[in-house]
């Protein structure tokens, strides 16, 4: 089991997006795969066999002048608004030439609505 090594905080509602940057050698012709799953004891990654609660969508954005590579996760305002409060994984995996890369973990901190 391995912790988290960013945190990120969001409102139920609201559209959540965050990056992986790619290495160099990533063209975006690889498979990338994201889970979001509950957190073990508030920011450990859960067990392979956990299911996930929420699937964000993937896109690949390739290098420019400015920046390298990267994929763009986005998880819908509708889909966060179905998380109940409290802390989540992304669970990232990359594939490329057959091989399985496991991206660092990332806790998802969701938080109730303001009301007023």
């Amino acid at each position: 089991m391995t912790e988290a090594i960013k945190r990120l905080t969001f409102t139920r509602g609201e559209t959540l997006l965050f990056a992986i940057r790619a290495t160099p050698a990533y063209d975006g012709s690889e498979i990338v795969s994201c889970a979001i799953k509950p957190a073990k004891n508030g920011a450990d990654a859960p067990r392979e066999s956990t299911p996930a609660v929420a699937t964000p969508s993937a896109a690949f954005i390739p290098a420019s002048d400015y920046a390298s590579s990267y994929w763009l996760f986005t998880l819908s305002a509708e889909q966060s608004a179905d998380l109940a409060e409290g802390n989540y994984i992304a669970d990232a995996k990359v594939t490329a030439n057959g091989v399985v890369k496991y991206v660092k973990r990332l806790l998802i901190v969701v938080e109730g609505r303001v009301t007023v």
